[in-house]
């Protein structure tokens, strides 16, 4: 139930697995969070935690060890009102439900070509019940990727300069609601899952080599309705 309030630039990793904590920046500032461009910047273990207006920035370089700026391994966690920079993986929910990352702004790294050889800006894996609102994702491989994930809200969200806006694998029982996609290869990539609803969203000018709005495979039993594909 306590909050630790940070002021000024931390150059370290860090795993916070003291549950219900509260991490924020002191009133009028941004804290800022910097790994060093090694590994995960900031590992949530504590179920409860909640990260409010802090600056995570410069993960490790390696997709396939997964580095990530915020590392979440925390039923009910809440990352909000922060920023994301100079990270493989923006946030990444490994397992764990009931968590939301609201407001949030994520920028991964524009150097890194070609854009497949980058992570994905909130990386959804195995997780239920989880809300994804309001946030800004650019510079990474896809805006919003789904895998096994159930009963994900993503509402609100700007994605654009990637691969897919939101891409989504083996996960059922979702909704997308008005956001807005543009400038990307495919707006929305729809594969191997059911029961979605894909309502009231915006994709504009995707003109890579798939080239879509919307694009479906192998998807059952999914609602796709008022969408605007420009």
């Amino acid at each position: 139930g306590d909050t630790v309030v940070l002021t000024g630039r931390f150059t370290e990793r860090v795993v916070v697995d003291t549950p219900n904590l509260t991490i924020t920046s002191a009133p009028g500032s941004i804290a800022a969070i910097d790994g060093g461009g090694e590994g995960n910047v900031l590992t949530l273990q504590g179920d409860g935690i909640t990260v409010r207006r802090l600056w995570i920035r410069n993960s490790g370089y390696d997709p396939a060890e997964n580095d990530a700026g915020i590392w979440v391994n925390s039923s009910n966690a809440r990352i909000v009102d922060s920023r994301v920079s100079a990270s493989t993986f923006g946030v990444w929910v490994d397992g764990v439900d009931g968590v939301v990352v609201r407001n949030n702004t994520i920028v991964g790294r524009e150097e890194v070509r070609p854009p497949s050889h980058r992570g994905n800006g909130v990386q959804l894996w195995d997780t239920e019940g989880t809300l994804v609102e309001d946030n800004r994702i650019t510079d990474v491989r896809d805006g919003i990727y789904y895998s096994w994930a159930t009963d994900v809200l993503a509402r609100g969200n700007t994605m654009w300069d990637l691969r897919f806006g939101v891409h989504y694998m083996y996960s059922d029982d979702c909704r997308l609601e008005d956001n807005l996609a543009f400038d990307n290869d495919v707006g929305y990539a729809l594969m191997v899952s059911a029961d979605l609803e894909i309502v009231d969203n915006v994709a504009v000018n995707n003109t890579g080599q798939s080239g879509q709005g919307v694009l479906l495979k192998d998807i059952d039993d999914t609602i796709v309705r008022n969408n605007s594909l420009v």
